[in-house]
């Protein structure tokens, strides 16, 4: 239910962007795309796979996320439950709620090509912890707790499938942001972050690189003014069927 109605807000910020004040963080959804390449990969275990043992290096790529605005090029979404003022440090509690990614190819285990997915199974609470705030930028921590589900479906028979709940955490450190938008982001959010790089906290299974994704959503501060200006629009269609 948190993610359907998470995906409806983002939805609606999409057509009524707010601004906020630049020096302040305030809580917000962020987006983020996973880029490929030797920084976002998983060594999973295929040992529950027929004639599989040991573990699997497995290059990944974003999955994409069903129900955003066309064109959002989402694999991961975070909520930021809490923000700070102008000029303050510390910790602000993050949850996890959607991850899609999926294997660059098929992986060969007994003699079969498997396809392989991690999405996001259950969340734990986690925290982007800001270290410096210095206008306009500074830099941040972060930590996430999740489980995960990964999938093994035989390439060419998708119902012949094997999977596994994974807990994981990550985490990233002393990665910059902003608060000035970077080239081509849209305006009216006060937390930038340019791509950085989530790795297992405890070995090296897991990795992503991930960017803020496009477009970039504005802040929940911002829902009343999105809800009026969507109640107006539909109040003028009304009118004009009406008349």
């Amino acid at each position: 239910m948190k993610l359907l109605a998470l995906k409806t807000i983002l939805f609606l910020s999409l057509v009524f962007p707010a601004t906020t004040a630049a020096d302040s963080i305030d809580p917000a959804i962020d987006l983020f795309h996973v880029i490929p390449g030797s920084n976002s990969f998983i060594n999973a275990n295929v040992s529950l796979l027929p004639s599989g043992s040991g573990t699997a290096s497995i290059p990944l790529r974003g999955g994409g996320l069903s129900g955003l605005a066309p064109g959002t090029n989402a694999d991961v979404i975070v909520d930021r439950l809490s923000g700070l003022p102008s000029g303050a440090t510390g910790a602000i509690p993050t949850e996890m709620v959607a991850l899609s990614l999926v294997s660059i190819n098929p992986i060969q285990v007994g003699g079969k090509d498997w396809n392989v997915q991690v999405l996001f199974d259950a969340h734990n609470f986690g925290v982007v912890d800001i270290k410096t705030h210095p206008e306009p930028n500074g830099t941040f921590d972060s930590l996430f707790n999740f489980d995960y589900r990964i999938i093994f479906s035989e390439d060419g028979n998708p119902t012949n499938v094997f999977f596994d709940i994974v807990p994981l955490q990550v985490q990233s450190s002393s990665d910059p942001w902003t608060h000035v938008a970077p080239f081509g982001a849209p305006a009216g959010r006060d937390f930038y972050i340019a791509p950085f790089i989530v790795t297992q906290s405890s070995g090296d299974d897991f990795g992503l690189e991930l960017e803020m994704a496009v477009p970039i959503i504005p802040e929940p501060g911002s829902f009343a003014l999105m809800f009026i200006g969507g109640a107006a629009l539909i109040g003028m269609r009304i009118r004009r069927k009406r008349n």
